[in-house]
């Protein structure tokens, strides 16, 4: 999973996924579990991940707005899926 932060298109923050498969929470179950911030969509999908994969790509960093679903703007924080060999077209030499 590669991860990114608000206004910030280029990210070498991506990480392996943990074994522990999938939560789906409620926007409630968010809310009693002191989620810290307000969520506003019905439904979501929870994923552990797993620390210090990155090292594994040397710290390459990665442009996501080469990507061709990436979207932008307020879409950006939407998930998105891409092929491995699409993720590697869009490192940053």
């Amino acid at each position: 999973i590669l991860l990114h932060g608000p206004s910030e298109t280029i990210t070498s923050r991506i990480f392996e996924l943990g074994s522990s498969g999938v939560e789906i929470n409620s926007k409630q179950d968010l809310i009693d579990k002191d989620y810290p911030t307000i969520p506003n969509g019905d439904l979501y999908l929870m994923y552990g991940i797993k620390e210090g994969v990155s090292s594994k790509f040397n710290n390459v960093q990665f442009d996501i707005k080469e990507l061709k679903k990436y979207s932008g703007f307020r879409s950006s924080p939407k998930p998105i899926t891409v092929t491995l060999s699409e993720l590697m077209s869009c490192i940053i030499k």
